[in-house]
């Protein structure tokens, strides 16, 4: 056993793709695309690609929303999300009440195949479009997942809830001519899981778990310049007893850092460079001890032949430091090729792997991402 917690310490799912931040950098879609998608009342979003020889990153929202009556409405929201240890498969519908002018009341039903992940709340959601809307709601997940095991007899296989899963969660944005702003907060309560036995109902297995998760990006134009930045904080805290391996409480915290400001400058009608910088630092910390700090450069120049097209020429370099490892220093060039069509837009990147100490490429294909936008 204190081998496996050594060898688990010492690695990270992602620490399998020695580019990972330069990836990230290619996973945020262009601003204008966060703008026209937020702005849509139904749409489809998404950002796919080639983590490593094992994984894809999939990251994909679809939404659309309808008013049946002057008072009564229905909103459809769907996120998957696979990003290693970064996951989320939400599938949610929304029946709309209008309170008074754009104020509407929620309630939030999100089944899942695995009906012990349902999530039920309501919620109130003020605005026309999530462009220019605030949001907040409460969620109860798995709420059936105590009544689905009634009819298993106590034991290590049965895991219940003493105190169920509860969140709360603020999204907020606002629009204008030449910027945006928006954020998404989300804070749950720590939640109790415990299996009994014995006629003194005493415990084979307990956990407590919490989760914290905090999303900000924003754009803002001051004539030829434009600055932005993408900020993601994510932290659980997970605690644990399995008297199947020791009688003693076990800990893992996990906490993941993320923030990439950027700068731009539009130099004619048909050149635009931009320079980007991501910071990341992970820490997994009490029973298991890891620790992965690294940043990355973008250096993107886009050439636009016309009100249809975007090429993009860039240069990517990445630092990483993981515990117990020899630095990592990574680079590529990217090109990129973005399609603007009635509906939506297109993008592929390319990642050419460069060695920029002989000033040559190494190797024509390193790892691609695609795009899509969609505008019903």
């Amino acid at each position: 056993m204190i081998g496996l917690v050594f060898l688990v310490a010492l690695t990270a799912p992602e620490d399998s793709n020695a580019y990972y931040y330069m990836d990230r950098m290619l996973s945020f879609s262009p601003d204008r695309w966060q703008v026209a998608y937020d702005s849509s009342l139904q749409g489809l979003h998404t950002v796919q690609g080639c983590h490593d020889l094992k994984n894809w990153y999939i990251d994909l929202n679809a939404k659309a929303e309808a008013w049946i009556a002057a008072w009564f409405g229905v909103r459809y929201r769907y996120v998957l999300l696979g990003d290693y240890e970064r996951q989320r498969n939400r599938n949610r519908l929304e029946p709309r009440f209008r309170l008074k002018g754009n104020l509407s009341l929620l309630v939030l039903i999100s089944p899942s195949y695995h009906k012990s992940d349902d999530e039920f709340g309501l919620g109130i959601y003020k605005g026309n479009n999530d462009l220019n809307s605030i949001e907040t709601g409460v969620l109860i997940r798995s709420p059936s997942h105590n009544f689905s095991l009634k009819d298993i007899p106590d034991g290590p296989e049965k895991i219940v809830f003493r105190t169920f899963p509860l969140y709360l969660y603020v999204r907020f944005e606002r629009g204008w001519e030449d910027g945006f702003f928006k954020g998404c907060f989300e804070k749950s309560n720590t939640w109790h899981r415990v299996s009994r036995y014995g006629p003194h109902r005493g415990y084979w297995f307990q956990e407590r778990e919490s989760f914290t998760n905090l999303d900000l990006r924003f754009l803002d134009t001051y004539g030829r310049f434009d600055f932005g930045g993408v900020f993601n904080f994510n932290e659980t805290s997970r605690s644990f007893i399995d008297k199947n391996i020791r009688s003693v409480w076990l800990g893992d915290s996990m906490r993941d850092i993320e923030f990439q400001p950027r700068v731009g400058y539009r130099l004619s009608e048909k050149w635009k460079p931009s320079l980007a910088y991501l910071f990341g630092y992970k820490t997994r910390e009490e029973t298991l001890r890891y620790k992965r700090a690294g940043n990355a450069q973008y250096l993107n120049f886009e050439f636009f032949p016309n009100e249809k097209i975007t090429w993009h020429f860039g240069f990517q370099r990445e630092w990483t430091s993981i515990v117990q490892e020899p630095l990592r220093i990574n680079h590529r060039l990217v090109l990129g090729f973005e399609y603007a069509f009635p509906k939506g837009r297109f993008i592929i990147w390319e990642g050419i792997e460069a060695d920029p100490s002989q000033i040559k490429i190494t190797r024509m294909h390193n790892h691609t991402y695609v795009g899509l936008l969609l505008r019903f």
